[in-house]
């Protein structure tokens, strides 16, 4: 059994999608759906939880998720 990972992906915060599953392409590696998760600001930015749930109106840059177990 493999390893699970976690995938982070980065958008401005002009990104306004919602936790689902999203297909996502790549001219070399095709098309894949994956389930996605808002999550947070980038993880470099040292915020509190109350930081966090207003991150959307604060204008922070958007971070999703994706886990693979």
């Amino acid at each position: 059994r493999a390893e699970p990972f976690t995938l982070l992906f980065g958008a401005d915060s002009n990104c306004q999608l919602d936790q689902g599953t999203y297909t996502l392409r790549n001219p070399e590696l095709g098309s894949m759906s994956l389930f996605l998760v808002p999550v947070a600001p980038p993880a470099t930015s040292a915020h509190t939880e109350e930081d966090l749930a207003g991150s959307q109106e604060k204008g922070w840059p958007r971070t999703f998720e994706a886990v693979f177990n």
